[in-house]
Protein backbone atom coordinates (compact mmCIF):
# COMPACT_ATOMS: atom_id res chain seq x y z
CA UNK A 1 0.00 0.00 0.00
CA UNK A 2 1.21 3.34 -0.36
CA UNK A 3 1.12 6.38 1.59
CA UNK A 4 -1.93 8.24 0.59
CA UNK A 5 -0.82 12.14 1.46
CA UNK A 6 2.00 11.44 -0.92
CA UNK A 7 -0.14 9.54 -3.71
CA UNK A 8 -3.16 12.55 -3.07
CA UNK A 9 0.29 14.96 -4.06
CA UNK A 10 1.18 13.54 -7.24
CA UNK A 11 -1.94 12.98 -8.45
CA UNK A 12 -3.15 15.82 -7.93
CA UNK A 13 0.23 17.11 -9.60
CA UNK A 14 -1.12 14.84 -12.69
CA UNK A 15 -4.94 16.68 -12.14
CA UNK A 16 -3.38 19.95 -12.64
CA UNK A 17 -0.95 19.42 -15.60
CA UNK A 18 -0.66 21.89 -17.57
CA UNK A 19 0.71 22.07 -21.53
CA UNK A 20 4.15 22.60 -21.65
CA UNK A 21 5.99 25.15 -23.54
CA UNK A 22 7.98 22.95 -25.37
CA UNK A 23 4.70 20.85 -26.43
CA UNK A 24 1.90 23.19 -26.90
CA UNK A 25 -0.29 20.26 -29.01
CA UNK A 26 -0.23 18.54 -25.50
CA UNK A 27 -3.52 19.08 -23.68
CA UNK A 28 -4.16 19.59 -19.71
CA UNK A 29 -3.15 16.31 -17.70
CA UNK A 30 -2.07 14.39 -21.39
CA UNK A 31 0.90 12.20 -20.94
CA UNK A 32 3.19 11.32 -23.67
CA UNK A 33 4.91 7.87 -24.55
CA UNK A 34 8.32 7.40 -23.02
CA UNK A 35 11.32 6.80 -25.11
CA UNK A 36 12.68 4.11 -22.29
CA UNK A 37 11.52 1.02 -24.41
CA UNK A 38 9.50 -1.28 -21.94
CA UNK A 39 11.18 -2.54 -18.42
CA UNK A 40 12.77 -6.11 -19.01
CA UNK A 41 11.78 -7.01 -15.45
CA UNK A 42 8.63 -5.81 -13.94
CA UNK A 43 8.62 -3.36 -10.95
CA UNK A 44 7.67 -5.93 -8.62
CA UNK A 45 11.04 -7.52 -9.53
CA UNK A 46 12.86 -4.66 -9.29
CA UNK A 47 11.81 -3.58 -6.30
CA UNK A 48 11.18 -6.83 -4.36
CA UNK A 49 13.89 -9.09 -5.74
CA UNK A 50 13.72 -12.61 -4.00
CA UNK A 51 10.62 -11.45 -2.72
CA UNK A 52 12.71 -8.82 -0.57
CA UNK A 53 12.43 -5.15 -0.84
CA UNK A 54 15.84 -3.36 -2.02
CA UNK A 55 18.41 -1.62 -0.27
CA UNK A 56 17.49 -0.85 3.73
CA UNK A 57 15.24 0.55 5.69
CA UNK A 58 15.45 4.15 6.01
CA UNK A 59 12.78 6.46 8.67
CA UNK A 60 10.14 3.92 7.66
CA UNK A 61 9.99 0.82 6.03
CA UNK A 62 8.22 1.94 3.04
CA UNK A 63 11.52 4.38 2.64
CA UNK A 64 14.36 2.35 1.18
CA UNK A 65 17.99 3.21 1.11
CA UNK A 66 20.36 2.39 -1.91
CA UNK A 67 24.29 3.19 -1.72
CA UNK A 68 24.81 5.68 -4.84
CA UNK A 69 24.76 8.71 -6.39
CA UNK A 70 21.55 11.00 -8.84
CA UNK A 71 23.25 8.54 -11.92
CA UNK A 72 22.36 5.41 -9.98
CA UNK A 73 18.77 6.83 -9.52
CA UNK A 74 18.55 7.59 -13.12
CA UNK A 75 19.85 4.34 -13.98
CA UNK A 76 16.32 2.46 -11.76
CA UNK A 77 14.01 5.32 -12.42
CA UNK A 78 14.76 4.59 -16.13
CA UNK A 79 14.23 0.55 -15.24
CA UNK A 80 11.30 1.37 -13.28
CA UNK A 81 9.62 4.16 -15.93
CA UNK A 82 9.73 2.14 -19.18
CA UNK A 83 6.95 1.86 -21.02
CA UNK A 84 5.20 4.15 -18.96
CA UNK A 85 3.80 7.59 -20.11
CA UNK A 86 5.49 10.47 -19.49
CA UNK A 87 3.56 13.32 -17.60
CA UNK A 88 4.08 16.72 -18.67
CA UNK A 89 3.42 19.73 -17.24
CA UNK A 90 3.17 18.80 -13.29
CA UNK A 91 4.20 20.97 -10.05
CA UNK A 92 6.00 17.49 -9.63
CA UNK A 93 9.97 18.25 -9.44
CA UNK A 94 11.47 16.33 -11.48
CA UNK A 95 10.16 13.37 -14.02
CA UNK A 96 7.07 12.02 -13.68
CA UNK A 97 5.55 8.77 -15.20
CA UNK A 98 2.60 7.06 -15.39
CA UNK A 99 2.71 3.22 -15.57
CA UNK A 100 0.93 0.83 -17.89
CA UNK A 101 -0.92 -1.01 -14.72
CA UNK A 102 -1.54 1.71 -12.84
CA UNK A 103 0.57 3.95 -10.26
CA UNK A 104 3.84 6.29 -10.72
CA UNK A 105 7.00 6.44 -9.98
CA UNK A 106 8.97 10.23 -10.08
CA UNK A 107 12.28 11.34 -9.87
CA UNK A 108 13.07 14.32 -8.32
CA UNK A 109 17.32 14.96 -8.30
CA UNK A 110 17.23 16.27 -5.06
CA UNK A 111 14.64 15.57 -1.95
CA UNK A 112 14.30 18.03 1.07
CA UNK A 113 16.70 16.03 3.24
CA UNK A 114 19.14 16.12 0.18
CA UNK A 115 19.65 12.47 -1.56
CA UNK A 116 18.42 11.84 -4.97
CA UNK A 117 14.60 10.30 -4.48
CA UNK A 118 12.33 7.81 -6.47
CA UNK A 119 8.87 8.64 -5.30
CA UNK A 120 6.71 5.56 -6.09
CA UNK A 121 3.39 5.12 -5.98
CA UNK A 122 2.23 1.68 -6.65
CA UNK A 123 -0.22 -0.49 -4.81
CA UNK A 124 0.78 -3.65 -2.99
CA UNK A 125 4.68 -2.76 -3.61
CA UNK A 126 5.79 -1.60 -0.07
CA UNK A 127 7.85 1.07 -1.26
CA UNK A 128 6.91 5.01 -1.13
CA UNK A 129 10.10 6.25 -1.45
CA UNK A 130 14.02 5.19 -2.73
CA UNK A 131 16.82 7.59 -1.48
CA UNK A 132 20.56 7.21 -2.86
CA UNK A 133 22.97 7.83 -0.25
CA UNK A 134 26.78 8.34 -0.71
Amino acid sequence: MTDPKKAAEIEQAVANAKPSPTQPQAQQGQVTQTAAPPASKGIEDLLRPGGRLIGSQGSSPKIRIIKGGLRDAEKLFEQLSGGGTRVNGTSYPGPLVRLPNGGTVGLRPSSTSGPPTIDVTVQGIGIREIKFLP
